[in-house]
């Protein structure tokens, strides 16, 4: 469960792959439209990217890389359970209007 940014009312999230969801996503207390934040889990993505490598340099630094990988992956798992919502910005409507200057026959 998240928590709304306007009114800190908790707010059932859809599943990671459900897109669809996630665009009509809505706090049902104040009826604020949100999105979901960046994942702060990517800040990980280089300490990820180096622990096999730590881990061939010997025993002592495999047991220090299993251990670091375990709490990469709780991080990123509680990152997916909570994910931290924003206030959804309203999209500019376009100026332009696309329909014909000509008269369909």
């Amino acid at each position: 469960m998240a928590k709304c940014p306007r009114c800190t009312h908790e707010i059932s999230t859809p599943s990671v792959f459900d897109l669809q969801r996630w665009a009509r996503l809505a706090c049902d207390q104040c009826g604020s439209r949100l999105q979901a934040k960046g994942p702060r889990s990517l800040a990980f993505a280089p300490l990820v990217a180096s622990l096999p490598v730590l881990g061939m340099q010997g025993r002592p630094f495999a047991a220090v890389a299993v251990v670091l990988m375990v709490v990469v992956n709780a991080v990123i798992l509680t990152d997916l359970m909570r994910p931290r919502l924003r206030l959804r910005k309203h999209q500019p409507q376009p100026e332009v209007d696309l329909t014909s200057a000509f008269p369909s026959s």
